[in-house]
């Protein structure tokens, strides 16, 4: 029992840092170039990385599967950018209720490349996670025109990077893919983000650095939660990250969401509810995938 209380409060201590962590990727995404905070957050990931890559009982720059490596840098550099300029031009709620139905773009990827067999709750779950999607993206919901693709792009990207990491992955130590995406993605974005480099407050960059931290600390106590407590309750604390996010954006940001952000919402929050009578697989997409892309 003092076991399974532990893990609920990793769990949610990580829900917290990450949704504040995408709170703070707005705010500093309204004071840099996209490109620019993309590339400094990698950094100073890569910067809080090294100290637990040294002290690291395996080498964490030897591959085994460097295709691995390459496809996670891709994705995750395609999810991020995604991510990052939607939460500029988005409200917080829209962004984050679209990027929780990220397992639900899970169930095509699985049954691509990891030859799972879909069945009648994961095609309802699908259609209603559709139709949450294209609720929210109704005249009136919101801005409603191409920007709303920004985030069901980062979230489809974020799948299938969760997906081929559980597919090619258990080659590699954790270790080495957390050091080899932030390598990756930070050799990706550079030359993008030469174009519209500035030298920047200190301020700024002492905010995207506490943001990278509290990256890390989402990551830690999210899997350490997982390690702990059993699949079938955590899963239902992740739900917390819906109303903190919109809690957060009505406080901060003067952020009402509408009723088609709401009833869209709630299509959403549905659809993973269902997803998440199937424990087996619930367990697997907890430990690849989480409300927010916070590797």
């Amino acid at each position: 029992m003092h076991q399974q209380r532990q893990a609920v409060l990793y769990i949610v201590i990580a829900i917290v840092a990450g949704t504040t962590m995408d709170a703070l990727l707005k705010v500093a995404g309204g004071r840099m170039g996209t490109w620019n905070l993309l590339a400094l957050r990698w950094l100073f990931a890569l910067v809080i990385l090294l100290p637990v890559a040294l002290r690291a009982s395996v080498n964490p720059l030897r591959m085994h599967a460097p295709r691995v490596h390459i496809a996670r840098g891709v994705l995750n550099c395609l999810g991020s950018y995604a991510l990052f300029y939607a939460l500029t031009v988005l409200p917080l709620s829209v962004v984050m209720t679209i990027l929780f139905a990220e397992p639900i773009f899970v169930i095509p990827f699985a049954a691509l490349l990891l030859r799972e067999r879909l069945g009648v709750k994961d095609a309802l779950a699908a259609l209603l996670g559709l139709g949450g999607v294209i609720l929210m993206g109704q005249p009136g919901a919101g801005p409603g025109d191409w920007t709303m693709v920004l985030p069901m792009l980062a979230a489809g990207s974020f799948a299938l990077l969760h997906v081929l990491t559980k597919k090619w992955g258990s080659q590699e130590s954790p270790v080495s893919l957390m050091i080899w995406m932030a390598i990756s993605t930070l050799l990706m974005t550079t030359p993008f983000a030469t174009g519209e480099w500035a030298v920047l407050p200190w301020g700024d960059y002492a905010l995207v650095l506490f943001i990278a931290f509290l990256g890390s600390v989402f990551s830690y106590f999210w899997i350490l939660g997982l390690r702990l407590g059993a699949v079938a309750r955590l899963s239902q604390l992740t739900f917390l990250s819906l109303p903190l996010a919109y809690g957060i954006g009505w406080l901060f940001f003067d952020e009402v969401p509408g009723p088609a952000v709401i009833g869209g919402g709630l299509l959403i929050v549905a659809a993973v509810a269902l997803l998440s009578l199937d424990m087996a697989r619930l367990g697997a997409c907890l430990l690849y995938t989480s409300p927010s892309p916070r590797d």
